[in-house]
């Protein structure tokens, strides 16, 4: 992972208390060399939301789908 070059989009989701903040930052400082771009989608239900959210995926997939405009 120390040599990922490639774009990252990190996305938390609010109330996913197995993602917290603390958390994704711990793993993006395993990229260094990447250019992180960081989101928080408020999506589904907090309480369900790690697992959950593909339910609902219209908020994460239009910010992936910017993301990937973006980087074209």
């Amino acid at each position: 992972l120390r040599a990922c070059e490639v774009p990252v989009l990190a996305v938390r989701i609010t109330g996913d208390d197995y993602a917290v903040e603390r958390a994704v930052e711990h793993l993006l400082g395993k990229v260094p060399r990447a250019r992180i771009e960081r989101a928080v989608w408020t999506g589904p239900d907090p309480k369900t939301a790690h697992i959950r959210w593909p339910r609902t995926p219209d908020g994460a997939a239009e910010l992936a789908a910017g993301f990937v405009h973006r980087d074209a």
